[in-house]
């Protein structure tokens, strides 16, 4: 699922749930009410990207038991942090 967080969206709006994998990341799974993703309403909602930070788009697959998943994870670095790696 791709939803944001609008701009200005009530947290009455949103439901979170937190759990830990087997190697100790924590999942953070949200649901909106109502979805996010709304056609045409991108610019008016998502702020522009804060100007020391960029993110880092990281995935990870893997199944357990009879269930396969697909994750993917954002990193914040400063740009400093970046430029030492």
């Amino acid at each position: 699922d791709t939803s944001h967080n609008w701009y200005g969206r009530l947290p009455a709006n949103l439901e979170l749930v937190k759990a830990r994998s087997r190697s100790g990341k924590v999942i953070v799974v949200a649901h909106y009410r109502p979805p996010g993703n709304i056609s045409g309403m991108f610019q008016q909602n998502v702020l522009p990207p804060l100007p020391d930070y960029d993110a880092e788009m990281t995935s990870e697959s893997g199944s357990e038991s009879s269930t396969s998943r697909s994750t993917e994870y954002c990193t914040l670095k400063t740009r400093e942090e970046k430029n030492a790696l």
